[in-house]
């Protein structure tokens, strides 16, 4: 995690492809929070990584963007694509849409064809 807090995404890089890290690390990649870091910091493909190599995506991380007013990480969330696959799509739309952030909810509504 401090790799990418500093933004050293290769060490980072690094340390998750280890031939031990996956394996001793289970409950740190089910925790959602490297994802969540790589994505804040703006690493989207090394989250993309990431999650290929079992870190878990997490819940709620487009409503705490939302909530946090965060438009950065909207956006990304968004444009990369890290809601796919999420029952609560719809709420997360309409909860785009309540506090005001219609730019984000229409390209959601563009990517999206379930809504």
């Amino acid at each position: 995690m401090s790799s990418l807090e500093m933004d050293h995404v290769g060490i980072a890089r690094e340390i998750v492809n280890s031939n031990d890290f996956c394996k001793k690390n289970g409950p740190f990649m089910a925790s959602g929070q490297a994802v969540r870091l790589a994505i804040e910091r703006g690493h989207t493909d090394f989250a993309d990584e990431l999650i290929n190599l079992g870190f878990t995506l997490p819940k709620n991380l487009l409503v705490d963007a939302i909530r946090d007013g965060d438009e950065k990480l909207i956006h990304r969330i968004i444009i990369c694509g890290f809601y796919i696959g999420r029952m609560s799509i719809e709420v997360e739309f309409w909860y785009l849409i309540q506090e005001g952030h219609l730019n984000y909810a229409k390209a959601l509504y563009d990517r999206e064809k379930s809504l």
